[in-house]
């Protein structure tokens, strides 16, 4: 019995490890694309965001009363292009919300270095961008030009247009993609990199269609952007801050992002009903389903591994005696926990309680019924909404 229930464990242990091959390797060449970026990388970008500022500051164009004048024949001129494709306009300009592309890149969870980086830029970028729109307290185009251009979506007329928040995040994204997902051969990193830069440039100018940005407001963004995911990356390859993300508690800590995005978008189709959106919620709730499976799967091996150790050549089977106590909960609706929530083996000899093995089944299965609690109720609200 012993050596069987051994062997059902190796079997699914070899599994496991086969499945973590593809996962393994992705992000093995995304830690030897980081291992690449120096600090003189941060340092070109660093410079480059003062070079731009610099100039605002040196010409005067920094000034509240100023900068909306000094670009505001480019501006409208941009701003009536993008109203011919409002659609497009409304769509791009999505990505450059942090819960969107976040739900879009969840398939990218089989690279925990990739999160490491995103993590640690879009933290900076979070702070760095709060800090320099309260520092400029530039008006916003609706504020400064009234109504003589075309707004897509949501009218903003606040004081906090510089630097363009969404050309910020879209580039902390695309900055870390880029070094993440760096082609090895040489003819083919041309083509990647434009392919990346003009994304982040068409992103970034739908902020000036739909109305919201200056397009200083986005250069100085994307600049920043570029800062922030260098200094991503650098984090991910130079330290071990979030390492703790590749591991049991990191796939919990993902499934219950995956779990937020999903009700974002829910949220967001609700209120624009954009293909966007539908996208991210499709995203979302693979990747969660995804994370759920492995989390499960990591759950159960760490199961068997502490309710069966291996055990020494020299200590004898068990006796004959040797009983489980398995402890169930009703599988019905009111039921607080769907499944066995843990399991204790002893004999007369012994009596051992694996605080792992609790631990873990238990947190699995609060998680497990809080999710489908929540599911439920987001299905609800889908339906009465449509």
């Amino acid at each position: 019995m012993i050596k069987l229930h051994q062997r059902q464990m190796t079997i699914k242990l070899h599994k496991f490890i086969d499945n973590l091959c593809i996962i393994t390797a992705m992000n093995k060449q995304v830690s030897m694309n980081f291992a690449k970026v120096n600090l003189w990388h941060l340092g070109v970008t660093i410079g480059i965001f003062c070079l731009i500022v610099g100039m605002l500051r040196i010409f005067g164009w920094s000034e509240p009363e100023v900068y909306p004048q000094i670009q505001k024949d480019i501006f409208l001129a941009i701003n009536s292009l993008w109203s011919n494709v409002p659609s497009l306009a409304h769509n791009l300009t999505q990505l450059g919300d942090a819960s969107v592309a976040f739900a879009l890149l969840l398939g990218f969870l089989i690279a925990p270095k990739l999160w490491e980086a995103l993590i640690a830029g879009s933290l900076l970028s979070l702070v760095l961008s709060t800090l320099f729109k309260t520092i400029y307290a530039m008006p916003r185009p609706a504020r400064a030009f009234d109504n003589t251009f075309n707004i897509i979506g949501e009218r903003l007329a606040g004081t906090n247009s510089l630097p363009s928040g969404h050309s910020i995040a879209i580039f902390t994204i695309l900055s870390v993609l880029l070094f993440a997902f760096m082609p090895s051969t040489r003819k083919w990193r041309l083509p990647f990199i434009i392919s990346i830069t003009l994304l982040g440039i068409f992103v970034g100018l739908s902020r000036v269609g739909v109305g919201a940005h200056y397009p200083l407001d986005v250069l100085v963004g994307a600049s920043l952007g570029c800062v922030c995911g260098v200094f991503g990356v650098l984090v991910a390859s130079k330290t071990r801050i979030f390492a703790w993300l590749d591991s049991h508690f990191g796939l919990l800590i993902f499934a219950t992002l995956g779990a937020v995005a999903v009700v974002m978008a829910i949220q967001n189709i609700s209120k624009h009903n954009l293909a966007v959106f539908y996208l991210a919620l499709i995203c979302a709730s693979g990747c969660l389903f995804m994370m759920l499976h492995k989390y499960f799967t990591s759950a159960q091996r760490l199961d068997l591994q502490c309710a069966t150790p291996p055990l020494h050549p020299s200590t004898p089977p068990p006796p004959e005696s040797t009983y489980r106590l398995y402890f169930h909960h009703l599988r019905t609706s009111s039921s607080i926990f769907p499944f066995s929530f843990f399991r204790i083996r002893a004999d007369k000899s012994r009596f051992r309680f694996t605080k792992c093995n609790c631990a873990i089944c238990l947190t699995r299965a609060i998680f497990v019924r809080t999710y489908y609690t929540y599911a439920t109720l987001i299905s609800t609200h889908l339906f009465q909404a449509h």
